[in-house]
């Protein structure tokens, strides 16, 4: 009897899971599959570059977010700046 009613209120509260997130049991991990963010390095001749977050709505720059201090990497000789940049390009 009694594992009988712990089953019946597991399956109660799954069932109610279910219809409070639409049945779906990921939930909406990804509103708008337009709006996304990632990082990468900006960096000038002098060999100096830091970190930056960038946002974006498809095409279109949201924020540019400094993530990191400057880092000096001047003194490695083989060391080669990235090349230009484009943000938000898919």
């Amino acid at each position: 009897m009694k594992s009988w009613l712990i089953v019946s209120l597991c399956a109660l509260f799954f069932v109610l899971g279910l219809i409070i997130s639409n049945f779906s049991f990921t939930g909406k991990v990804v509103d708008n599959p337009q709006n996304y963010s990632y990082s990468t390095a900006l960096c000038n001749e002098k060999k100096q570059c830091f970190d930056v977050l960038v946002s974006c709505s498809g095409n279109e720059i949201l924020e540019l977010k400094p993530i990191t201090e400057i880092r000096d990497f001047s003194n490695l000789s083989d060391w080669k700046a990235p090349g230009k940049k484009e943000f938000c390009k898919n």
